[in-house]
């Protein structure tokens, strides 16, 4: 039983770094861009995955990860949650106020700055924990 448990946080830790790498990639594309015309914004224009996260949380099987990797793991999948929602908005605000534009647009380029500090370590810790290299 104990076998089995350690092989399904494995392949759990294994998910959840390869759901990050694929935000990681959209970070670093140049596809998928949108940059205001005088350069003061600019973010990614996709929405990112978070369904192996919400899987694990919903099933409460987070719980394997260290305390400081699990915090680590949230507050990196809270940020992604809140770009996309963040993204909704901009997409909703295209054709109204140009002020609530900016500040979304503003706020979605702050989250992807700590996204692209974040995740590499990140990812480094979820590959050691699920025995990957």
């Amino acid at each position: 039983m104990e076998e089995i448990s350690r092989n399904e946080n494995k392949r759990a830790s294994r998910n959840l770094y390869l759901e990050l790498e694929n935000t990681l990639e959209a970070l670093r594309s140049k596809e998928n861009v949108w940059e205001s015309t005088d350069g003061s914004v600019r973010f990614v224009n996709k929405f990112w995955n978070h369904d192996i996260y919400d899987g694990l949380a919903a099933s409460a099987k987070l719980g394997f990860l260290r305390d400081d990797l699990q915090q680590r793991t949230q507050d990196a999948f809270r940020q992604i949650k809140l770009h996309n929602q963040y993204l909704r908005g901009v997409l909703e605000f295209q054709s109204t106020d140009r002020a609530d534009l900016f500040l979304y647009c503003k706020t979605l380029e702050g989250y992807e700055t700590f996204l692209r500090y974040e995740i590499p370590e990140l990812v480094a810790e979820l590959k050691k924990e699920s025995g990957s290299r």
